[in-house]
């Protein structure tokens, strides 16, 4: 981590290949911010340090539950179910709860394949005009009978599908390598995709910490504590007992270390790439504390100038919060990734979560956008998708003249 820009570092000047644009593939517009960047990319004299934003520089972190998929509100609230052999897999301290939830096989399957159903198949009559999924009652409750989601909830799925594959085609957009660390076991992931938003199967697999990605625009899923027992069996670690405290700790080093493997990886396609901007998002201490203590365990050479970026989301969301989250965070992504510095945001605990990323980021404009609270729990559920359509355009318009200052 550093506090100021390096010196021009010779040894990396002009050994940098061109670099991807950082554009998306249509489904969803990345802005171009700084509006600098495409110009000092063609600089081909330009030292790597300034470059830190580009694609090939820039390693973002993503955890899954209740981050990126509504794991508290379809498990918890709806009581929906996943198959049997699939209940273990959200893993650590949040996995007892799912598995209290396994009843009878075939019920299960039932719901599955229902869902998966409605998905592939929207739920007809179910339109913006009749219906206003935002602040729904409806969407509390799962279907008693057991035939899957109902038709509030189908179309709450639905937009939050849209919101999650806009956000990821960004992130895609902005690295080269973008992982999901999850402290879940086995195929979770994949479950989860199969069964709530087979559109991402296409964009998301699995793959082992530091090794090969599944290649450009595409996402790697890394199970952190599989990899850490594997670790553990060859010695590579030494655990300090089963107490509650140290399981956590396990959990936090368990992200730490996929964290570390990737970025050495990563930060190795060139001779003398130094690390430069680490983002990492997530809903609990362990990957927070984990990319935290990535930056400081870093012996980092005289001319490196490593970014590291952490964002501690509120957790136990529910779909709306999560889906208003990521239409904002599709927005403020390049934000994140341009910005030439550290940043320690905890934005579970803040008071007002916009304003502490408004301070953070030196833009008091956001702020003054007023975007809906409910992005972090904070407020009620905007009441229809004009109200959060018309929040959007004040937020990217508020982006986009900061960029010009």
């Amino acid at each position: 981590m550093c506090e100021e820009i390096a010196q021009p570092n010779a040894t990396e000047a002009n050994t940098l290949p061109d670099s991807p644009d950082g554009t998306s593939d249509g489904k969803s517009e990345v802005l171009d911010w700084p509006p600098s960047t495409k110009s000092q990319r063609s600089r081909i004299s330009l030292d790597s340090s300034d470059r830190y934003a580009d694609p090939g520089q820039t390693l973002i972190f993503l955890d899954w539950d209740d981050t990126l998929f509504p794991t508290s509100e379809i498990f918890n609230r709806w009581q929906l179910e996943m198959p049997a052999q699939n209940a273990h897999g959200a893993g650590g301290i949040r996995s007892s709860g799912f598995q209290r939830q396994r009843r009878h096989r075939g019920r299960v399957a039932a719901i599955c394949s229902a869902m998966a159903r409605a998905l592939l198949h929207p739920c007809r009559g179910a339109s913006r005009s009749k219906v206003e999924p935002f602040g729904s009652e409806e969407s509390k409750h799962g279907d008693s009978m057991g035939n899957g989601p109902s038709k509030v909830q189908c179309q709450l799925l639905e937009q939050w599908g849209i919101a999650l594959e806009d956000y990821l085609t960004v992130a895609c957009g902005l690295s080269d390598r973008v992982v999901i660390v999850t402290n879940a076991r086995g195929n979770w992931v994949e479950a989860c995709i199969r069964n709530f938003v087979p559109r991402l199967q296409d964009l998301v697999f699995p793959g082992s910490a530091g090794g090969q990605g599944p290649g450009p625009g595409k996402i790697k899923v890394v199970y952190a504590r599989d990899f850490f027992d594997d670790m553990h069996k060859k010695g590579r670690v030494v655990s300090n007992g089963s107490k509650v405290r140290d399981k956590v700790r396990e959990m936090t080093q368990a992200k730490f270390h996929v964290m570390k493997h990737e970025a050495k990886a990563f930060y190795n396609s060139y001779p003398g790439q130094t690390w430069k901007n680490i983002v990492s998002f997530g809903d609990m201490p362990y990957e927070h504390e984990a990319v935290l203590e990535l930056g400081m365990s870093r012996r980092s050479p005289a001319s490196e100038c490593l970014r590291i970026k952490s964002f501690l989301l509120p957790n136990c969301c529910s779909i709306t919060e999560l889906t208003l989250r990521l239409k904002f965070s599709r927005v403020m992504l390049p934000v994140y990734v341009h910005f030439d510095g550290d940043l320690q945001l905890n934005l579970r605990d803040a008071e007002d979560p916009l304003k502490e990323l408004s301070e953070a980021l030196g833009l008091p404009g956001l702020f003054a956008t007023g975007f809906p609270r409910h992005a972090w729990g904070r407020s009620e559920a905007p009441k229809g998708y004009e109200q959060i359509d018309e929040a959007l355009r004040v937020l990217e318009r508020t982006v986009a003249d900061s960029a010009f200052r």
